[in-house]
C-alpha cells in the first residue's frame, strides 16, 4: 500500500503496518460535523517518491488555517498533547480562536521565574496543596489551578485534574485566561466527540475496511466516509425538524450512525419502488412480486 508504514497502535501496544491520518471535526450545539481528513506520508516514503514531507503538526496547522469565520463569538480548538505546539497555537491565535489542550509531562514551564517540568509540578504541588472538587455530570474531578509561563506561548492558566477512580493527572491549559476550572474541564470533555466519530465510522461506515493500494484511492475512501457521516447527520437533523422537535442535547444524543444507515436504505428502497411503479408498463404482476421481495429483504 502506498503511504503505509509502521505505526505504533496505543490500543494493542504494538507496531502495525498501516496508514496514519489527521482528522478535524467540528462540534456545534452538540452536533458533530466532519470537516477535513488528510493522509500522512512518512519521511522515508516522501524521499522515495520525491514529494515534500509534512509533519503531522504541519498538516493540522494547514487544516486549522482553512477554517472559515464561523460568525461565533468564541471558538475553541481542542487537541491532544502531540498537537500542543507553538506553531499550531500561533495559528489558532491568528484565526482569532482559543486553544485548549494538554501539556506533556516533560513540558518545561516557568513558575515565578523558575524553569521546571510539568511532572515535577504535579509531584510537588498536586499531592500537597488543597484541591478543588468539580462535578460534571456523573464524573468528579480533583483539580488544582495554577498559572504558568510557557516559552513561545505566554502565560496560560493550567488546571491539574484527576478524575475520580483514576491515577493519571492531566495538565489542561488554554490560551483563554478568562476560563474557570469547571469551564475548562467542560470544554476539553468535548474532545471525546472525535473518539466517538472514529468508533462509529469504523464500525458502520468502513473507515478502516479498505484494501486500496493506490494512495489516491485511500484518500477518496476516507473522504467518502466523512461525506457519509455528514449525510446521515443531516438526514437525522432534518427529520427531527420535520417532526417539530427542538434540537436539545437529549434529542441529539439519540443520533445513531447504525440506525440512520438503515433509515437511508429504507428511503432508497421506497424511492426505487415508487420510480419503478411510475414507469413500469407491463400488465402482469411482476412489480408486485418484486415489491414483496424488496420489502421482505
Amino acid at each position: 500500500m502506498e503511504s503505509a508504514y509502521y505505526v505504533f497502535d496505543h490500543v494493542t501496544k504494538r507496531y502495525l503496518w498501516a496508514h496514519h491520518f489527521v482528522c478535524v471535526i467540528l462540534k456545534y450545539r452538540g452536533v458533530t460535523i466532519p470537516y477535513a481528513i488528510e493522509l500522512y506520508r512518512s519521511k522515508e516514503d516522501c524521499t522515495k517518491r520525491h514529494v515534500p514531507f509534512r509533519k503531522l503538526t504541519t498538516i493540522a496547522q494547514e487544516m486549522i488555517a482553512t477554517l472559515p469565520d464561523f460568525g461565533i463569538r468564541t471558538v475553541y480548538v481542542l487537541a491532544d498533547t502531540y498537537y500542543a505546539s507553538k506553531n499550531i497555537i500561533q495559528c489558532v491565535r491568528g484565526k482569532g480562536f482559543h486553544f485548549v489542550g494538554v501539556f506533556k509531562s516533560n513540558r518545561r514551564v516557568l513558575i515565578n521565574g523558575y524553569s521546571t517540568r510539568i511532572d515535577r509540578l504535579i509531584r510537588r504541588h498536586f499531592s500537597r496543596n488543597k484541591k478543588h472538587t468539580v462535578h460534571l455530570g456523573r464524573s468528579t474531578y480533583s483539580t488544582l489551578f495554577m498559572k504558568c509561563t510557557v516559552p513561545h506561548i505566554g502565560t496560560v492558566p493550567v488546571v491539574f485534574s484527576r478524575k475520580q477512580g483514576r491515577k493519571g493527572i492531566l495538565a489542561l491549559f488554554s490560551t483563554d485566561s478568562s476560563l474557570s476550572t469547571k469551564k475548562l474541564l467542560t470544554i476539553y470533555r468535548h474532545r471525546w466527540s472525535i473518539e466517538l466519530f472514529f468508533k462509529q465510522s469504523k464500525q458502520y461506515l468502513g473507515l478502516t475496511a479498505y484494501h486500496h493500494r493506490d494512495e489516491n484511492a485511500v484518500r477518496s475512501h476516507l473522504l467518502l466516509v466523512m461525506l457519509a457521516y455528514a449525510l446521515l447527520t443531516h438526514l437525522f437533523l432534518s427529520e427531527q425538524r420535520e417532526q417539530r422537535k427542538h434540537l436539545t442535547e437529549k434529542v441529539i444524543a439519540q443520533f445513531s450512525v447504525q440506525n440512520m444507515r438503515q433509515r437511508v436504505r429504507s428511503i432508497v428502497t421506497v424511492d426505487t419502488l415508487n420510480y419503478i411503479k411510475e414507469h413500469y408498463t407491463s400488465n402482469d404482476n411482476s412489480f408486485e412480486i418484486l415489491q414483496s421481495f424488496l420489502l421482505a429483504a
